[in-house]
Order: structure tokens, then sequence, then C-alpha cells
């Protein structure tokens, strides 16, 4: 490296002294070993002079050679002296560029006179290590930091850090995160600091285990490190890159977040057409499988369907094309789309269809109906209250509001002065009446009663409301919503869209 050929990182602080530098820029360059920083502004016309500052007395000679054969000794002074030292008021300096040092050793220097600085002064500092000594620095001492970058030189990091005096009335409030990786560096998101700190992240982690293993405890060390440690986890889940998920990314976290194992013994979850390591880059959410659902998934070019109601119940005896339902099957094949079910698994678990009906209702209050044999999971159905009673007739525009109705089946022996008190199973839960009666509930919102089931919920002193199945379509917006949230967590590169047609089969006149 020389005056005419810097360094990349040299090359960056010279970048970064024009653009914040005032003009016209007069350099303070401390530590400036052979000036070749100052020399190459002068030769590029960026700053106008420059104070060259060394402590020791070899680079000082170095420089002050380097300045002598670049005819710049008019332009350049070369000083000899501790830091900031070397400064005096009358040099009218306005940007001050430390380079090449740790951060620790910046911080020190940038400590031992800070007086010398005014609120004219840009600094431009280039740590080889350290950095957060400078961030802390400069938050308690009133300044900005306007703009910062990772380089990667000869496989090592350097930091760059752009700083100007603010406000005496406002102070640069830094969080640990911000202190540890940067401000700008986690709003710019570049490259190059995601390839750091996962490095960083894998090194503390090795420190970690060699600490907990060592026969001497060192406790001290050990929580510090943690704290670290998360925080750049954390970072990185969001800055990660994003990429094309396989289909098993996407199905092992709705196996977790509503796990197959929750779905009644007769039900068919899970996937039903696709391979597993098949990429995913256009997702559909839709209620049921029809026909139609499918035209539409092949005329938006969606190559995976996230559905509610499984598409197979019972085996297939043939593959007779003439039927409607059989040829859906054979488009899904020849244009290879994935088909993947959640259903009594999703109408269970927390977070799934009774809690967004019951949400939808504005409920409080928030109970499984019955449970599972598992403690942890709560079971079919939500019991809830309304903020305050309604009357009869309140109570049905609600319920027909909410859920976008027309009409409502409605099943009571004897009308009630006021409704609070709601049950609501999504689909069919006719078979639920008793485990309902129990809850002392006053209404009794589901689908599908049959002209028997209606007589049987009669006998009991609640109201019972068939919306019809249909309310479950509120699972196109609702999977939708949770899919695009889980894509950004996971960086997935993905487009989740919903279904636009309806799968209803009923028309009411």
């Amino acid at each position: 490296m020389n005056s005419d050929n810097l360094s990349l990182r040299l090359l960056k602080v010279a970048e970064y002294i024009e653009k914040y530098g005032q003009n016209p820029i007069r350099l303070a360059d401390i530590g400036t070993d052979h000036a070749y920083l100052p020399v190459y502004l002068i030769k590029q016309s960026i700053i106008e002079s420059a104070i060259a500052g060394e402590v020791v007395r070899g680079p000082f000679e170095s420089a002050q050679a380097e300045v002598r054969r670049q005819h710049l000794a008019d332009r350049i002074q070369v000083r000899l002296g501790d830091g900031l030292s070397v400064l005096d008021p009358e040099d009218l300096v306005n940007v001050v560029s430390i380079c090449g040092m740790g951060g620790k050793l910046i911080s020190q220097i940038l400590d031992q006179a800070p007086q010398v600085l005014t609120d004219q002064h840009t600094l431009v500092l280039q740590s080889n290590n350290g950095s957060q000594w400078i961030r802390s620095w400069l938050s308690q001492h009133n300044y900005q930091i306007v703009d910062e970058e990772i380089i990667n030189e000869h496989k090592h990091d350097y930091q760059i850090i752009v700083a100007q005096k603010k406000d005496k009335d406002r102070k640069e409030e830094l969080s640990a995160a911000d202190l540890l990786m940067g401000p700008i560096n986690r709003q710019k998101k570049h490259p190059q600091f995601i390839a750091k700190w996962t490095k960083e992240l894998e090194q503390r982690r090795r420190i970690l285990k060699q600490i907990l293993q060592a026969k001497q405890a060192q406790p001290q060390l050990i929580e510090p490190l943690r704290q670290s440690i998360q925080m750049i986890q954390e970072e990185l889940s969001m800055t990660e890159a994003q990429h094309t998920p396989q289909l098993k990314d996407i199905t092992d976290f709705l196996d977790y977040k509503y796990p197959q194992s929750l779905a009644e013994s007769w039900d068919q979850v899970g996937l039903h057409f696709g391979r597993s390591s098949q990429p995913v880059q256009r997702l559909m959410t839709a209620l049921d499988l029809r026909p139609q659902i499918v035209q539409e998934a092949i005329e938006r070019k969606v190559d995976t369907l996230i559905v509610h109601h499984p598409p197979i119940f019972q085996s297939i005896q043939r593959f007779n094309l003439d039927f409607p339902n059989i040829e859906m099957y054979s488009q899904i094949i020849k244009h290879n789309i994935s088909v993947y079910a959640l259903h009594t698994n999703l109408d269970i678990a927390w977070d799934g269809m009774n809690d967004w009906l019951a949400e939808a209702l504005s409920l409080s209050d928030i109970q499984s109906l019955a449970s599972t044999s598992d403690t942890d999971q709560p079971g079919l159905g939500r019991v809830g209250t309304l903020d305050q009673p309604l009357s009869r007739i309140d109570l049905l525009n609600l319920v027909k509001e909410r859920f976008a109705l027309n009409q409502l089946t409605v099943i009571e022996a004897e009308p009630k002065s006021s409704y609070q008190k709601i049950v609501i199973i999504g689909g069919s839960g006719s078979s639920l009446l008793e485990q309902v009666a129990a809850t002392q509930a006053d209404v009794f919102i589901t689908g599908d009663i049959t002209y028997h089931k209606g007589h049987q919920a009669q006998d009991f002193d609640f109201m019972t409301l068939d919306c019809g199945h249909y309310i479950e379509s509120i699972f196109n917006h609702k999977m939708a919503e949770i899919l695009r949230e889980a894509s950004q967590h996971f960086a997935w590169s993905i487009e989740v869209l919903e279904s636009s047609v309806s799968t209803s089969p009923f028309e009411y006149y």
C-alpha cells in the first residue's frame, strides 16, 4: 500500500471524509502512520489541508518523508504527539480521522482531550475491533452516528463509524444491540453485516461452551456471553437473507403450531398431494379443495394449497376422469400442485379455527369447551362472553354481521330476555350438545344441525344457531396471515395468496 494505492478500508474512509466533511475540508489524521491517507486526499483534491499526527518516532519520520516526496509540505503538517494533543485551535480542523486501531484505544484517544473537539468536527473512525467502545464514547459525549460500514479485507472485518456533534439538549440513546452491532449497520442489513455476526455468533458459542466445560467456574463471564449470543441470534433472525423454502419447511412449521397428533382419529390431516422436498414460491389458502379452487390455483400459478377440509377421507376405488372430483386430482398432479390439510387439529389447537371464530364475535374470558388427553392443549369449541348482554334480535344481527350471513337457522324452545354467554364450534358441533349445556351458556353457535338433532337441541335451555359450515371460510384470511408472519420470521421468499372463490354448495332465495 502507498498513497497512490490505498487499502480498501482507507479508500472507504476517504469516501466518507468527502461525503460528510464540510468544504473546505481541513483534516486531522491521528495515528497517520506513513501519511498515506492525507496525501491521497490532497492529490485527489478532496481536502484543503491536513495535520498528520503520530506518537511513535519511526512512523512520524516515515510520514515526514512521504510528505516531502510528494512535495506537499505546504499542505500537510506532520506533528509528533499523543493523540489529539497535536492539534491547536488555530488549525481550524473540521474533520478528524483515526484509523487502524482497536476501538478501545480510539475511544481512549478521544477521551484524553475531548475539549479539543468542537461542534464543527466530523469524526471518521475506523476500528480493527471493539467498535462498541467507540459507540459508547460517542453516545456519552453527545455525538450522533450518521453512517457506518463493515469492510472485509484480507479475511478481517473492519468497521467505519462516522459521527457528528448533536444539539446539547439531545442525547444519542443507543440500545445494547446498537452499541454492539451499530445502529446504521442494523438498518442497512448489508450482506457483510450478516456474514460478520454469523461468524461472531459461532465464536461466542464456542467460547461459552469452553467456559461451561472448564474445571474452574467463571460465572462472571457466562451471563454476559449468553446475553450477547441471544442478542445476535435475534438480530440475525431479522436480517437473514430470504430463501425459497421447501414444502417440508412450511409443513413442519404448521405441524409445530397445529400438531397433527391433536386431530381426531378418523381425520385425514397432513400432506395429500406433493413431495416434501418441493420448493414453494406461491402458496394459496382455501377452505375446501374443489374443482373451482384447483382451477383458480392453476390460473394464479400457485404451487401449494393449504386447505382446512381434507380432500380425501376414504380410499379411492377407481380413478375415473369422467367424475369432476377425480379430474380435479389429475389436474393437481399434472400441474404439480401440493395440497396440505389442517382440520380437527386446527379446530382443537390454540390460535386455531374456534379461537378465530370467537375473536370474530369479540368474545372475552375464552375457555375450551371439550378437553383432550393432552393437558397442554384445549379441545373442540370455545366458551366466552360478550361484553354486555344483548337482546335476541341484537344478538342475531351481530352474528349475521360478523360472519357475513344473509340468514340464520334458529332453534330455541323459549326465548330469553338477554344473551351473553356463548359456545362456538366451527363445522358440525351437534354431537356436543350435552357439553354445551354443562357450561350454562345462553347461545350455541355451530353448523350442520340436522332435523333430529334440532329436536334434541330444543330440549336444552340455550338457543342454537346454525350458521352453516361456511363460516369457517375465515380460514382463508387467518391462515394466510399466519403464513405471511412465518415467512418474515423464517425469511422465506414466498407469496401467500387467499382464495377468492366461494365453495359453499348452497344458494338462498
